[in-house]
């Protein structure tokens, strides 16, 4: 089955709270992996924010298997943040990019991970060293299980899918039946999606509640 990634953090559905540090902790104390925007660093606290820095977050200490998807927003904080993060225990379980330039969009840094947006990406993406693949694929042409299983056995990568709503698009649970080999699946409804593809898991929330 494939891991929840938060995006943002557990935040939904109210959007003031993304990246909002109780939304991260939530998303971490349910065993989900976390994606979160940082502008900056200082001591043990990381500076969180989506199109701006917002507040300060503490990294809690790393137990369970969660890892964190941490995008850089500004280059001056790749130190810091490391720093901070290798006191919480999260080096080794944290997979880093950054916006090098708003126009140019993210990077993923060499031999950490590669993102892909469609399938001619995908193959050039898989003849580089790369440890994972973000398939990202807003045109719609949505990665298959047989793609994943390539990527996996083939490739010896692992493969985190993004889910449709990031880019606006309704969810169609015949995807979500394409991804269970996936490692991981990246949506804005880390809830709703754990109910379908990690059920076992799964915690059922009052609708309307974001915590």
């Amino acid at each position: 089955m494939p891991q929840i990634v938060a995006h943002r953090g557990f935040w939904w559905p109210d959007q003031r709270h993304q990246n909002h540090p109780i939304a991260l902790d939530a998303a971490l104390d349910r065993g989900w992996d976390v994606e979160v925007d940082v502008w900056g660093a200082h001591g043990e606290h990381l500076r969180v924010g989506h199109d701006r820095p917002e507040t300060w977050w503490t990294p809690p200490k790393r137990t369970g298997n969660s890892r964190l998807f941490v995008h850089f927003k500004a280059l001056d904080a790749w130190q810091g943040a490391i720093d901070a993060l290798l006191l919480a225990g999260w080096m080794g379980h944290v997979s880093p990019f950054v916006s090098t330039d708003t126009q140019q969009g993210e990077t993923f840094l060499p031999e950490q991970m590669a993102v892909v947006t469609n399938s001619d990406a995908l193959t050039e993406e898989l003849k580089q060293s790369r440890r994972a693949i973000w398939a990202e694929q807003p045109d719609g042409n949505w990665v298959t299980a047989e793609q994943i299983r390539a990527i996996q056995q083939d490739y010896e990568r692992r493969i985190y899918v993004v889910c449709p709503e990031l880019h606006g698009r309704i969810v169609d649970l015949g995807w979500l039946q394409e991804w269970r080999a996936a490692d991981g699946v990246v949506t804005d409804y880390p809830n709703l999606l754990a109910r379908v593809l990690t059920p076992d898991d799964a915690v059922v929330h009052p609708v309307g509640a974001w915590w």
